[in-house]
Order: C-alpha cells, then sequence, then structure tokens
C-alpha cells in the first residue's frame, strides 16, 4: 500500500489513478475477508481460545487489522478526492474545448449569412410577403441582414473577453 500511494503521489494521471482504484477496492475487499477470516477461526477454535488469545495479545492481531482497514479506507477516500480533482480538471478542458467549438460555428454561421447578403441585391430579393409584413419594407430587412451578423460579432467577442478576464487560474 505506502508503495502504490508513492507511486500514486509521483504520476497522478488518469488511467494510473482508475487502475489503482481498482487496486484499493480490491484491498479493501481482502481486508474484509481477512477480518471474516479471523472472526471464523475464532469461532471454530473456542474450546482453545485462551492459548489464541494469548498469541493475538501478543502478535498484535487485531490492532494490525484495525491499522490495515483504516489505511485502505483513509487512502481510498484520498484516491476519490484525487481522482475527482483530475475529473474537474478534464471537465474544464473540455468545456473550454466546447466553447472554442461553439464560438467557430457561430463565425461560420455569420460567414455564411455575410455569403448570402453578398449574393443578394434589390433585384433578385425575392421575399415571402409574410418575412415582408413582419419588417415593413425591404430596407429594414437588408439593414436588418446587414446589423445581425455586426451584432453577434460584437457579442461573441464580449463574452469572450469577460471569459478571458474571469477565467480560473
Amino acid at each position: 500500500m505506502n508503495g502504490i500511494n508513492r507511486e500514486i503521489m509521483q504520476t497522478a494521471m488518469m488511467p494510473r489513478l482508475q487502475y489503482y482504484a481498482r487496486i484499493i477496492h480490491e484491498m479493501i475487499n481482502k481486508i474484509e475477508l481477512l477480518n471474516l477470516h479471523d472472526m471464523n477461526f475464532k469461532h471454530s477454535i473456542e474450546a482453545d481460545i485462551g492459548i489464541y488469545e494469548k498469541n493475538e495479545k501478543k502478535w498484535s492481531i487485531p490492532n494490525l487489522l484495525k491499522g490495515s482497514k483504516q489505511y485502505v479506507s483513509f487512502f481510498k477516500d484520498y484516491l476519490d478526492r484525487l481522482f475527482a480533482h483530475k475529473n474537474t480538471l478534464f471537465q474544464k478542458k473540455m468545456n473550454l474545448i466546447l466553447f472554442i467549438i461553439s464560438f467557430l460555428q457561430l463565425l461560420a454561421l455569420v460567414s455564411v449569412w455575410n455569403d448570402y447578403l453578398s449574393m443578394i441585391n434589390e433585384s433578385n430579393l425575392n421575399i415571402d410577403e409574410r418575412v415582408l409584413s413582419f419588417f415593413g419594407t425591404t430596407y429594414s430587412l437588408t439593414t436588418f441582414n446587414i446589423f445581425v451578423p455586426v451584432f453577434l460579432m460584437v457579442i461573441m467577442a464580449g463574452f469572450g473577453l469577460y471569459l478571458w478576464k474571469h477565467r480560473v487560474k
């Protein structure tokens, strides 16, 4: 257990933590089985329990079992906390990557909108009556089409600056 503890403190990479978590769970199971075996052994030699109790005290078996159980329990908690911390850092990285991807998608949307605007003009503008009734005139619709991408770019830039200024160090 001490060797595993030293190795975890030196390299705390996620795959190693998962590997050691499995080992620690196996150790907990083995220590519990050892406690059960000790109780079963005591029950099987009830007639000669006096002899066993003398040896048990001399060898400090109950203290060893108790210490092993406490150490492995503490180590499991430490490993779980370390694993949770690494997982949180991983989630933060994933969130940043997803934010960058969504930011790029918005840029692509603005680019497509810009290409659309560059292709149309007043003469080839076929507008559905429902859209035109909402905007009133083609000038209002054209103004809306021009300023929405600019507005989106300003919002994205402002949000990016806000996140950069308030990032967690």
